[in-house]
C-alpha cells in the first residue's frame, strides 16, 4: 500500500504537550466517550482531484476534520463560538463548521508528492490559524491537484483573516501516549476531544468486518468513538467512510485535538458612531458582543465605496467586521475596554445604561445618511 501523505514524526521535544502531563489543560467533557462525538460529523472533504490524483494531504484533511467536529460540538453549547466562527466565514450553508483543507495543506508546507507530518500541520495551524472554506474552496469534481496547491490563491487578506481567528479561539493539541496508543488509551483521550491517529491504509478485514492489519503507518485518520470490546470507530475522509478497527489495534502517534475560546477576547476594530442608536447583544441573544447600528446598505456604500474612500478619517480601511442585521441595517463591532465590558470568560457583564453612557462618550463622525 502506497503512502497516502503521512510523513514520519521527528523526535518529540520537551515543549510538546502530552495528554495527562503537567501543563496539558484539556477538560473532561463526557463520561460516554465512545458515543459522544458521533453526532458532530463535518462535511466531508475529498483527498483526490477530478482526475483521481491523490493530494497526499491526509494529515491536513484529518486534523481539519478533528477541529471541525470539535467546533460542531462547541457551537451547540456556546452561542458566542457560533458567532465567532460565523463572523469568520467558517459556518457553511448546512450550519456546520467547515475549514479550508487547501489553506491548511498549503500553509503547512505539505508536499504534493510525499505529504506532511502531524507536528508540521499542527504547528502551522497554531501559527497561521484556520480559514473558512468559503474563502478558499475545494471542489474535487471540477478542480485539479495543481489548483489545490496553487499558493498564489492565498492572498494576504486570506492569511490575515485566518490568523485573526486565533485572537478568539485556541486550536490545541496533545500527544496521546508515546509513539502509539491502543483502543483503551483512545477511549480515555476521547473524554476530552477527538483524536487524530495513524493507521495502515491497506485495510484488511476479519470475519466480523473489523480492520486488523498493521504493517506500516501510511494514512492519517480521526478516531471518534467505538464499541468496547469490539472496535474503535474511525472517520476516514479519504473515501468518506467510517471503518471499524479491531479493539486493541495499535494506532500511531495519537494526537488529541480540542478547541478553547480565549478568556481575554477584546474587540479590536475601530468604532463608527452614528447618532444614538446603540444595539447590545448579550449572552442570551444570538450573538455575544457589542454592536453599533450604522445605517442601511447605502451607508455601507457611502463609507466604503469609491466615493467615500478617504473622506471619513475615522473609518477603518477594511470593513471586515461589518455585518448585516436582520432589519437590513449594518452592524459594526465596537472596541471597548475589557474591564468595562467582559467577565473572565468573554461574556458581557454590564447593563445597557452603563454601556450606553460609555459609547455615547466616544467621539462621533458624520456617517448619517
Amino acid at each position: 500500500m502506497k503512502n497516502l501523505g503521512l510523513l514520519p514524526e521527528l523526535p518529540r521535544e520537551e515543549s510538546d504537550h502530552i495528554l495527562g502531563a503537567l501543563g496539558e489543560n484539556a477538560e473532561i467533557l463526557t463520561t460516554d466517550p465512545l458515543n459522544f462525538w458521533k453526532p458532530y460529523n463535518p462535511k466531508n472533504g475529498y483527498q483526490v482531484d477530478k482526475n483521481g490524483a491523490d493530494l497526499m494531504a491526509c494529515v491536513a484533511f484529518s486534523i481539519n476534520d478533528g477541529y471541525e467536529r470539535f467546533c460542531n460540538y462547541l457551537i451547540t453549547i456556546d452561542p458566542s463560538v457560533r458567532s465567532i466562527l460565523d463572523k469568520f466565514g467558517c459556518i457553511n450553508e448546512e450550519g456546520l463548521v467547515e475549514f479550508s483543507d487547501r489553506f491548511t495543506a498549503v500553509m503547512s508546507g505539505t508536499n504534493p508528492n510525499s505529504g506532511a507530518s502531524v507536528t508540521q500541520v499542527c504547528n502551522s495551524i497554531r501559527a497561521n490559524g484556520l480559514l473558512g472554506e468559503k474563502w478558499l474552496e475545494w471542489d474535487n469534481s471540477t478542480m485539479t491537484k495543481a489548483q489545490f496547491y496553487d499558493r498564489s490563491a492565498i492572498t494576504k487578506e486570506i492569511k490575515d483573516k485566518a490568523k485573526d481567528l486565533l485572537n478568539y479561539l485556541d486550536f490545541l493539541h496533545a500527544w496521546v501516549g508515546d509513539s502509539s496508543c491502543d483502543s483503551n488509551e483512545l477511549k480515555e483521550a476521547l473524554t476530552k476531544g477527538v483524536v487524530r491517529v495513524s493507521v495502515d491504509g491497506a485495510y484488511d478485514f476479519n470475519q466480523n468486518g473489523y480492520i486488523y492489519n498493521l504493517t506500516n503507518y501510511t494514512h492519517s485518520v480521526l478516531a471518534i468513538g467505538g464499541e468496547e470490546p469490539k472496535y474503535s470507530l474511525i472517520h476516514d475522509h479519504y473515501q468518506r467512510q467510517y471503518p471499524m478497527f479491531i479493539w486493541g489495534y495499535r494506532f500511531g502517534n495519537g494526537k488529541l485535538l480540542y478547541v478553547k475560546k480565549k478568556s481575554n477576547m477584546i474587540l479590536k476594530d475601530p468604532m463608527i458612531k452614528c447618532g444614538k442608536d446603540i444595539l447590545t447583544l448579550t449572552k442570551s441573544g444570538e450573538q455575544s458582543g457589542m454592536y453599533k447600528k450604522i445605517g442601511s446598505s447605502q451607508t455601507f456604500k457611502t463609507l466604503y465605496g469609491d466615493f467615500g474612500k478617504g473622506k471619513y478619517k475615522n473609518v477603518p480601511e477594511s470593513p471586515s467586521n461589518v455585518a448585516l442585521n436582520t432589519d437590513g441595517s449594518l452592524m459594526m463591532i465596537i472596541e471597548v475596554p475589557e474591564e468595562v465590558l467582559f467577565d473572565p470568560y468573554g461574556n458581557v457583564m454590564v447593563d445597557n445604561a452603563r454601556l450606553t453612557d460609555y459609547l455615547t462618550s466616544l467621539p462621533a463622525i458624520n456617517a448619517e445618511e
